[in-house]
């Protein structure tokens, strides 16, 4: 008996909580400093971070995402003078107190965050993983299509540029031109078949109907409807990383414009189709964050005798400017009005032809078509006399001026750009004839074409 094992008293509730909270003591410690450094950790990550924000010298540019980056924004206007001169002026500190300021230090520390891209590219992954299908507004596509939704288009803006595209036309037939309206879909509506299959598209519709009641009986051609088909056979009419029409699709876009200007499109066999680039990465690819997806391939259609075209930027001619104020005040010019070209060459706006390859080096390669986005564009070829068509247009353009040029002498304008009017434009130059060429989403975010005349 005295070789047994005696039996453990059983502890009671105080004993059992008086060992807990000796327990708590002794871990107590040791989690208080686990959770100092893990707060000094991530303290670290965000100074360490905001302070190469500001001490790292600001991006202008993004090459990934083709846009223009914010900079560090000031906290006063611009004024010419002495501290106490802009006090009484109320320009010193005016756009902090006004909130503007804020506004853009906000977009200031997310555009020039460090290692940006990386970490928009981790979010869209996580976005996918989490089966959202989405990111940043960009769906995730069938066929390795990524497509810029567009659920709030701005229907006021639409009217707004379409009143003004209306009132222009008809002012300009008055006058004997012959005007054409051109109107590219967007995306996400010729590849509707391409969207995810749980994505309901009704409700990027009500726009396509907007634009009909506002068109009203103004004709135009809706290039929407024959690219959609194309899009639904399984053509590659709009690329799978960008918001643009594809080279085929700028085709198909020509054959149906081309009978309201009384041109014979070429057949497609007649083009040689060349591979221009197969890395191009377009701007619904910068915004998406999703950098699994394959390049797009961009093509040339090239044809015999299209390297004799001069393409060149213009500008109104600062001698005539001057000459037209002259003869409205009354004074005689050294030099007749008349005879002073209404246009003349900007300053190095020689452009290398209908393709600039220097772009095919960047990002942007879209802009390889006429060297990109440009005020006034002049199109001829081997300084033969042809009849010039005049295009008000948006970028979609840019790939669709190679089939037309092939018939007229080219003027593009796009409005964001240039500041002259364009009804002198078709005057002083003789043109008869006008193109309108825009996709349908440019005419519901941009309001330059608004203030035309």
């Amino acid at each position: 008996m005295n070789n047994q094992k005696q039996t453990k008293k059983p502890k009671n509730e105080n004993e059992i909580r008086d060992e807990y909270l000796a327990l708590q003591r002794r871990l107590s410690g040791s989690t208080r400093r686990l959770d100092v450094i893990l707060i000094a950790v991530f303290l670290a990550f965000i100074v360490g971070f905001s302070a190469f924000v500001f001490l790292l010298p600001d991006k202008e540019f993004s090459e990934q995402e083709n846009r223009y980056l914010q900079t560090f924004p000031s906290a006063s206007s611009d004024f010419h003078g002495n501290l106490w001169e802009r006090i009484m002026a109320g320009k010193f500190l005016d756009r902090f107190f006004a909130g503007k300021f804020t506004e853009e230090i906000s977009d200031y520390l997310s555009d020039q965050f460090p290692l940006r891209d990386s970490f928009v590219g981790l979010k869209a992954g996580s976005e996918i993983a989490l089966l959202k299908g989405e990111n940043n507004d960009v769906l995730l596509g069938k066929d390795g299509y990524i497509i810029k939704r567009s659920d709030f288009p701005n229907a006021d803006s639409l009217q707004k540029n379409i009143a003004a595209l209306k009132d222009f036309s008809s002012a300009e037939r008055a006058k004997g031109v012959e005007v054409t309206t051109a109107l590219a879909g967007r995306s996400i509506d010729v590849l509707e078949s391409k969207l995810p299959a749980l994505f309901d598209p009704t409700g990027n519709r009500f726009i396509l109907g907007k634009l009909e009641s506002a068109m009203g009986e103004e004709p135009y051609i809706d290039l929407l409807l024959p690219l959609k088909e194309k899009a639904d056979a399984g053509e590659e009419v709009y690329y799978r990383t960008d918001h643009h029409w594809t080279t085929l699709g700028a085709y198909y876009a020509y054959c149906e414009i081309a009978p309201a200007l009384g041109i014979e499109p070429f057949a497609l066999d007649s083009f040689k189709r060349v591979v221009a680039s197969d890395a191009f990465y377009g701007t619904t690819w910068s915004s998406a964050g999703m950098k699994w997806v394959a390049p797009d391939e961009l093509h040339f259609f090239r044809y015999e005798g299209d390297e004799l075209f001069t393409v060149t930027e213009m500008e109104i001619n600062k001698a005539f400017i001057e000459a037209q104020k002259k003869a409205e005040n009354g004074e005689v010019s050294d030099v007749p009005l008349e005879s002073i070209p209404y246009l003349s060459e900007k300053a190095n706006g020689a452009l290398p032809s209908l393709y600039d390859t220097s772009y095919l080096q960047k990002k942007d390669k879209y802009s390889a078509f006429l060297g990109g986005n440009k005020a006034l564009v002049r199109v001829t070829w081997n300084d033969t006399p042809r009849e010039t068509l005049v295009i008000v247009k948006d970028s979609y353009a840019h790939s669709l001026a190679p089939f037309l040029a092939r018939h007229f002498d080219l003027l593009l304008v796009d409005l964001r750009y240039y500041t002259g009017s364009v009804s002198e434009l078709i005057e002083q130059e003789d043109v008869k004839k006008l193109l309108f060429l825009y996709n349908v989403a440019n005419l519901c975010d941009d309001t330059s074409l608004a203030a035309i005349n």
